[in-house]
């Protein structure tokens, strides 16, 4: 027995070092490949993956603070990759060279097993068999649709600056999946030996993040449309560069993360944090009424408001327990703190009626809301018919791949465009291009003219007060065609004041070409210097069919005189993001359940659907336990799953890996305080 013991912990120390080693080198190769900031991000890295491995409990705060800020696609270019996945490979990296370290022998390895660190040793797997299968369920059905998606792309292929149809998009989606499952072992320990404060870490930095979308969203609609412009069409996308294509990755977000306000307002103990968290929640409050979102509304509020009343219930409950910390004697609740709220609530009742009721945008919303139902219910029989076979139903069309399936298949459901990064290797090109000097390929969409301008290739560029802009380019085009240049002041999706201008291309497939714009229109503002306004190019092909090549873009001013270059494309796509507008029908599904279905088959809906009751189960129905900190990551998922209802969440990395942490967390809180 002995014997077979020490194989089994030899064999789990070699799987968990290669895991580290893993997470090491793609963590390195990610970063130093990177196309702005290479060694830098390195260092980082390393520094992070130090900090993780000596700091075991810290990354809970860590990394659902820096979740909000940490993609950098309008400056790095890169949409299947974001600095957000080299932090998680630094979290792997160090987090697993502790594990093997401390599963050796010696006192490290000996302290570790009192303390049950070993990550492969599993008590609760026999107590808890629902977990024990659903776990490895989980990952063999998400690497089962990663496979099929890769297969379905046919063709393998890789590129830095690839787009939604390439096959990397498989395991762009994949990986949320695949980082949560790779941090159960990490989790599992940290809970066995301090669940309370893992959980309390992780609302930490649960409401750190919240602070900085909630900042970013009172930025944007400061310097865009205005804090109190309620009538005008804007719907706020804050720091989610995924919505470059539509979706509702803020959405999804706020619903996950807006019950953590309710704990953030119950654990504060002193009237300076309290009215901190009160700002934080009127907002946080501001953020979900200005996405003028329907869903979003009832995700929030019935979540919340459950939440709020089984709070109150258990208070009220004869020998009940402060709800605040474990082991804590009977309180009444400061008279300070009940004043307080009960000014928080008239206030937040007057911001939502002052959005509300204060403009005409949301009006507008309601008053389309049959329309907006029925469209809805046509685009998702459209996704259902993509699953043509048993098989299709079953284990789905792959991960990823709807956007490239709705386009090809459905009819009205083509792309408004796309934008490849490709490199010359012709003869030699004129104009100042050299032999191997890329270009971007920018194409209208395939054939329905009315979605002409509606894509382009955009990049951020600087705003000075009454500028006006001259653009000079070189380009070359397989049919006459014409294209549209915009400055304008936008954040990613909508426009505020625009230069315009059009170039007409003529048909000279092996022959740059070299133009010269200048632009007209209204006179750009760089905004308020608390409250910068960003400015934005973008260009797009306007007839269907056609495609042009970009290379050695220049941008003047008025107030430079001077050309500047801002795309010779020597590094890609970088600095350079494709944005769509008004229309975004083939990227989502708008349902995450039809989304599991579609890409995963009923096998992925059935074991997401149990994974889910799995993870209520931790903390539904426990009125004895001490914390609230798990009936609000509950809510969470509850939020998730109502707003889920209306909205992809899977198909945005960042805001699915946070669905998966609070998921994984929850259930290892249960487990790992039975365990003690």
């Amino acid at each position: 027995m002995a014997k077979g013991n020490k194989l089994r912990m030899r064999f789990q120390r070699i799987v968990v070092s290669a895991v580290a080693l893993a997470a090491a080198g793609l963590g390195s190769w990610l970063a130093l490949n990177h196309p702005l900031w290479p060694w830098p991000l390195w260092l980082a890295f390393v520094a992070w993956g130090l900090m993780a491995a000596c700091r075991p409990l810290w990354w809970f705060a860590v990394v659902p603070a820096a979740l909000p800020l940490l993609n950098f696609a309008p400056w790095s270019g890169w949409l299947m990759f974001e600095e957000f996945d080299i932090l998680l490979l630094g979290l792997l990296a160090g987090g697993y060279a502790r594990l093997a370290v401390l599963g050796g022998g010696g006192r490290a390895g000996m302290e570790a097993a009192r303390a049950s660190d070993s990550p492969l040793s599993a008590p609760g797997w026999v107590r808890d068999r629902l977990w024990g299968v659903l776990l490895p369920g989980l990952a063999l059905s998400g690497v089962l649709a990663l496979g099929r998606g890769l297969a379905d792309a046919s063709v393998w292929s890789f590129g830095w600056f690839d787009g939604y149809t390439a096959p990397l998009n498989s395991l762009r989606v994949f990986k949320s999946l695949g980082y949560a499952l790779l941090l159960v072992p990490l989790i599992r320990q940290a809970m066995r030996r301090d669940a309370a404060r893992s959980i309390r870490l992780l609302g930490a930095g649960v409401l750190l993040g919240l602070t900085v979308v909630s900042l970013a969203v009172l930025w944007e609609r400061h310097a865009f449309p205005g804090l109190f412009d309620f009538s005008r069409r804007y719907r706020t996308t804050a720091l989610f560069w995924e919505m470059h294509v539509g979706g509702a990755a803020l959405d999804a977000y706020l619903a996950i993360t807006l019950p953590f306000l309710l704990w953030g307002l119950a654990a504060a103990r002193r009237p300076v944090l309290w009215v901190l968290m009160a700002f934080l929640t009127v907002a946080a409050t501001y953020a979900v009424l200005t996405t003028f979102s329907r869903g979003v509304y009832l995700a929030v509020a019935l979540p919340c408001a459950g939440l709020a009343l089984a709070r109150w219930r258990r208070q009220c409950r004869p020998g009940s327990e402060s709800a605040l910390r474990s082991g804590s004697s009977p309180q009444r609740v400061p008279g300070w703190k009940h004043m307080g709220s009960v000014l928080l609530a008239i206030l937040l009742l007057a911001e939502v009626m002052a959005v509300l009721l204060g403009g005409s945008y949301m009006g507008e919303r309601l008053g389309v809301a049959d329309r907006d139902m029925a469209r809805r219910l046509t685009h998702w029989r459209n996704g259902l018919g993509l699953l043509s076979t048993p098989a299709d139903w079953m284990l789905g069309i792959g991960m990823g791949r709807l956007p490239a399936h709705y386009a090809r298949q459905v009819a009205g459901g083509e792309f408004p465009g796309t934008v490849t990064w490709q490199q010359e290797v012709g003869a030699e090109p004129a104009d100042q291009l050299s032999r191997g000097t890329g270009f971007a390929r920018l194409q209208g969409p395939a054939r329905d003219t009315s979605l002409a301008g509606w894509f382009g290739l955009a990049r951020r560029v600087e705003l000075s007060q009454g500028a006006q802009f001259r653009l000079g380019l070189n380009l070359r085009a397989d049919a006459d065609t014409r294209i549209a240049v915009r400055v304008c002041e936008r954040h990613l999706l909508f426009d505020g004041a625009c230069q315009y201008g059009q170039l007409d291309v003529a048909a000279r497939p092996a022959v740059w070409q070299s133009q010269q714009l200048s632009l007209h229109g209204a006179q750009l503002s760089p905004g308020a210097w608390f409250a910068p306004r960003l400015g934005m190019l973008s260009l797009s092909v306007l007839r269907a069919g056609a495609s042009v090549d970009l290379a050695n873009i220049r941008l003047s001013s008025s107030t430079t005189g001077e050309f500047v270059k801002v795309g010779d494309f020597s590094r890609g796509l970088a600095h350079w993001l494709p944005v769509a507008q008004v229309y975004f029908l083939p990227w989502h599904i708008d349902n995450v359940f039809l989304e599991l279905l579609i890409e995963r088959g009923m096998l992925g809906l059935l074991l997401a659907l149990l994974g889910l009751a799995c993870a209520l189960r931790g903390a539904i129905g426990r009125d004895h336990e001490p914390s609230l900190l798990p009936g609000v990551m509950s809510a969470g998922l509850v939020g998730a799953a109502l707003v889920g209802v209306f909205v992809s969440i899977l198909d945005v990395p960042r805001v699915a890996f946070l669905l998966f942490l609070l998921g994984v967390c929850l259930i290892e809180w249960r487990r790992g305080t039975k365990s003690r």
